[in-house]
């Protein structure tokens, strides 16, 4: 799966507070999704935000998070900060999928079911 092999080399040593300072690039970068879905009917604004919701809740659990785990975050973040991925984000309806699937890949390794997103 291609999504997550690049997710996995985004997986870098990270701070807590470095997490913190990601936590307002994933509003940024929802709000340039928004401006984008503004011209593009297709794209799903309320499955962003429940996946930038998702992204933040990971972030803001950084204190009780192990090295390895804040990297796994952190590979989360930067897979969805990133527009031309697996799926371009901003031109595909289903631009986003491929980031729910890896933000689930990091819910399930951090037992963290309750934010997994449901896919079709």
């Amino acid at each position: 799966m291609e999504a997550i092999s690049v997710f996995q080399t985004l997986c870098k040593p990270t701070t807590g507070p470095e997490l913190q300072r990601l936590s307002g690039r994933l509003r940024t970068h929802l709000d340039a999704f928004e401006e984008a879905a503004l011209s593009n009917s297709d794209l799903d604004m309320g499955f962003a935000t429940r996946l930038v919701d998702a992204l933040d809740a990971l972030v803001q659990e950084h204190p009780r998070l192990t090295p390895d785990q804040r990297a796994q975050v952190r590979g989360a973040v930067d897979y969805f900060l990133l527009t031309a991925d697996a799926d371009h984000d901003f031109e595909l309806a289903q631009g986003l999928i491929d980031d729910a699937r890896v933000l689930n890949h990091v819910c399930r390794e951090l037992d963290r079911s309750d934010l997994v997103m449901q896919l079709e």
